[in-house]
């Protein structure tokens, strides 16, 4: 399957929405594709209740320290991520776009509540890392946070609204939520498969970087990662299709669960480490 990355919004999530957007850009330009657009989206989450992810982590993530990025990029664009997406999907023909959301929904779902019709229409597929089933969350107490729930995954926890308006929306998703990312273990004998940096491309580099300080800072499972592949090689992970509720305003908003009806989404309940 060809991808052809056309550009890269930022939502509301563990970065702040500059920042994020600044590393953003100096990764693809690592990659040789400073040609690709980066867009900030929305400060806040659209509600359903939930809370925004801890400052420390937020901090790590807008400075990413012991990443080297490079001082010259391609500077951010000026125009708001949901307006890029919503021309976007305007000008698009039918099932020509792919969006892989692995933060909170809260772009796509503005876009999707304000442009109906033509904009499920234009979608090929929605792919998203968010949510737990089967297994629990990872919303979790730590630092000064107390969780009041053990049901919830992050993504989904900061902005449960927008997770709701997107899931029951009728578009076409694949949700792959912990209960296949669990199976992905960031160890450190796959950490270890990183080249050195001396070893390594600019972007093998950042990526190695990037796993490295992750993983010291707690980050044990390739969530993002295989919301990605997954894009790519479907067989690494196995799904179940079903209508899928998101708790909101209540002690454990964000948590998704089995519907018995509503829009048909699948699920990935199981993840190949081998095919990952």
């Amino acid at each position: 399957k060809n991808i052809l990355l056309e550009a890269i919004t930022i939502a509301y999530g563990v970065a702040h929405g500059t920042p994020g957007a600044i590393n953003m850009s100096k990764v693809v330009s690592c990659a040789g594709r400073a040609d690709i657009p980066v867009f900030i989206g929305r400060k806040e989450p659209l509600g359903g209740g939930g809370s925004p992810f801890l400052d420390e982590w937020r901090t790590v993530s807008d400075d990413l320290p012991q990443v080297d990025l490079p001082s010259t990029f391609r500077q951010v664009e000026s125009e708001p991520a949901v307006d890029f997406l919503r021309k976007r999907l305007r000008d698009a023909s039918r099932g020509e776009v792919c969006v892989l959301a692995t933060g909170a929904m809260t772009n796509l779902a503005q876009v999707l509540q304000n442009c109906g019709v033509p904009a499920l229409e234009a979608l090929d597929e929605i792919v998203i890392m968010g949510g737990a089933f089967n297994v629990p969350g990872n919303v979790e107490s730590c630092m000064d946070f107390i969780s009041p729930t053990n049901k919830s995954e992050w993504n989904f926890w900061v902005d449960p609204l927008a997770a709701r308006q997107v899931l029951t929306s009728g578009a076409r998703i694949l949700v792959v939520p912990l209960d296949a990312t669990n199976m992905v273990p960031l160890d450190d004998e796959f950490i270890s498969t990183f080249p050195p940096p001396t070893q390594s491309t600019p972007l093998g580099r950042v990526v190695g970087q990037v796993v490295r300080c992750a993983a010291g800072a707690g980050v044990r499972f390739a969530w993002d990662p295989l919301a990605a592949v997954a894009i790519l090689e479907r067989n690494v992970v196995e799904t179940r299709n079903h209508p899928v509720s998101v708790e909101i305003n209540c002690e454990d908003a964000g948590t998704t669960r089995r519907a018995e009806e509503g829009p048909i989404v699948s699920v990935a309940y199981k993840a190949d480490a081998l095919i990952f």
